[in-house]
């Protein structure tokens, strides 16, 4: 149990979250987040999510009658102005300290100023959480539909869980901060893997200006998103984000020399219509003539695809890029057969026409010993 000076501390604490809360509450009403599967996520921090963001069960608060019948945020701030009537009754056993507060309240606290604001510079990614994922893999479930992983210039990183209320809008449900990487990659082993990650490419607070990343911003961020897929098993999603595709076409005429204009008009076609690419499209036998640039895109898309239609099954899961390095392989092994075909059919005329020459010799050789044994005989 909490002795009067510690509860005041962690009271003082939740005080001055609120107060925070109070004077920025401008600010932080409603965000519209923008990501790269083309997804815009309605994100608001009403004031009923307030205390569950820091650990305090208000319903629990609510239910033993101590303060009255009043909504979450009313009860959060009557609770800590009434910090000796809060300790008497946990003293009492009129209230239990073990239901009223999370075990990992202090965490949440000194996450919550970090969580309460989108800042798309330190989000590192957006999750789309499907619950009957993680039943084929064995993963504990979780109760929000989209987690929101950043990571601050200290390296610190933090995690925000929403869940979807009637309205559309997204609210937060869980608030969590990690003290090490080890922390958090046991918990992202156990979220992330078969689950759809994206990037979030921009966002609009309620009634101020937008912000976007720059193409070069994405192209980093989508490096650490693919080192995410790769860590925890997750699939990447940025199909929809063309501005993305762009820059990267924009990047193979600067590095990889000129893009086909016709090209490019393919590969959004079959992405517009999620089809798969293949060398057909461009009348080609192989993308070996296509700029590599588009290649690595092509790739990339296409193993988004493959995954996403083999399901969930990750295990001896083969990508449409090994498979498709598997067909060039048969295809070169195909042509140096041929090849050595060719040379054996081109051996086998030559034989042939020689033998064909030596038959007409032997022919002629045996018309001079017929003529040389008609003489002798006269």
């Amino acid at each position: 149990m909490l002795n009067k000076t510690e509860l005041e501390s962690r009271l003082s604490q939740i005080s001055d979250k609120i107060e925070y809360y109070d004077n920025e509450r401008i600010y932080l009403r409603e965000y519209v987040l923008m990501l790269a599967n083309g997804y815009k996520l309605k994100i608001n921090f009403p004031q009923s999510s307030v205390a569950h963001m820091l650990g305090v069960n208000t319903n629990y608060l609510n239910s033993t009658r101590l303060f009255g019948s009043k909504n979450s945020y009313e009860l959060l701030k009557e609770m800590c102005d009434n910090e000796y009537r809060l300790y008497n009754s946990i003293k009492d056993g009129i209230i239990s300290e073990n239901q009223l507060f999370s075990q990992h309240i202090d965490k949440k606290i000194s996450s919550f100023v970090a969580n309460l604001k989108i800042n798309i510079y330190n989000l590192e990614v957006a999750c789309k959480y499907k619950k009957e994922r993680t039943f084929n893999n064995g993963n504990d479930s979780y109760d929000f539909d989209y987690a929101l992983v950043k990571q601050n210039e200290d390296r610190e990183i933090f995690m925000l869980g929403l869940v979807q209320n009637p309205n559309g809008m997204y609210v937060p449900m869980t608030n969590q901060y990690f003290v090490n990487q080890e922390e958090a990659d046991s918990k992202f082993q156990q979220i992330l893997k078969d689950q759809s990650i994206t990037l979030a490419t921009g966002v609009q607070a309620l009634g101020f200006n937008s912000f976007y990343l720059t193409a070069a911003a994405k192209q980093g961020k989508a490096s650490n998103l693919e080192e995410y897929a790769r860590k925890y098993g997750a699939i990447v999603d940025v199909s929809s984000d063309y501005k993305w595709i762009l820059s990267k076409f924009k990047e193979g005429l600067i590095q990889g020399g000129q893009v086909n204009v016709e090209h490019a008009a393919i590969i959004s076609s079959c992405m517009l219509n999620a089809k798969f690419i293949s060398p057909e499209d461009f009348e080609l036998d192989d993308f070996s003539k296509l700029n590599p640039n588009l290649v690595k895109i092509i790739m990339g898309y296409n193993d988004f695809l493959s995954n996403n239609s083999l399901g969930n099954n990750s295990e001896n899961r083969e990508s449409y890029s090994s498979l498709h390095n598997e067909v060039i392989e048969l295809r070169k092994l195909k042509k140096e057969l041929t090849s050595s075909n060719n040379e054996l059919t081109e051996s086998n005329i030559q034989l042939t026409d020689k033998n064909v020459e030596l038959e007409e010799q032997l022919g002629k050789y045996k018309e001079k010993i017929k003529k040389i044994n008609e003489i002798s005989t006269l």
